[in-house]
């Protein structure tokens, strides 16, 4: 008879990015979206950028300054990270070279929705996908074949002739 074959006692998934225990984050606001941001300035994505998004949406009246992204600072009895330095009052939370930043979840839905200039998120995904699925055709708006600004409506590309007259090309 064969030896019986021992049985795996396996440790349970735990993350391997070393990140997990420093992200979890107390006190949190469940009406904001939380980001850990770069927070050296000229960064890619760093935390002026974050700051600069979503400006369109003030203008046209579809959020609050306060619903834009912001750096979380520390104050007792607030929002605390697991992990990472100690800091005094005032003093934004960091995390390994990173700075948490916040904003309302309307907001990041928003940004979402409408993208980070106001035209090139999720609803505009979804134009382009109609467009395809109504036509049977790709518009191409990397060559600017066929689309048009989303805002004015006028072609994206378009030459103007000898005679100083503008001809559309899609």
């Amino acid at each position: 008879m064969p030896a019986k074959a021992p049985v795996r006692h396996d440790p349970k998934p735990r993350r391997t990015d070393g990140v997990g225990p420093g992200s979890k984050l107390t006190g949190a606001d469940p009406d904001r979206a939380y980001v850990f941001v770069n927070r050296y300035q000229g960064g890619v994505y760093d935390t002026s950028y974050f700051e600069s998004l979503g400006g369109w949406a003030v203008e046209e009246g579809l959020c609050e300054e306060g619903e834009r992204y912001r750096i979380e600072k520390y104050q007792e009895g607030g929002l605390r990270l697991a992990l990472g330095k100690t800091v005094r009052p005032g003093e934004p939370l960091e995390y390994r070279g990173m700075v948490l930043m916040s904003c309302s979840k309307q907001f990041k839905e928003l940004l979402e929705q409408r993208g980070p200039e106001g035209d090139s998120g999720q609803e505009d995904a979804d134009r382009v996908e109609e467009i395809i699925n109504r036509r049977g055709r790709v518009a191409d708006s990397l060559s600017g074949i066929g689309s048009t600004n989303r805002r004015t409506g006028t072609p994206d590309i378009y030459l103007t002739d000898q005679d100083g007259r503008q001809r559309t090309y899609g």
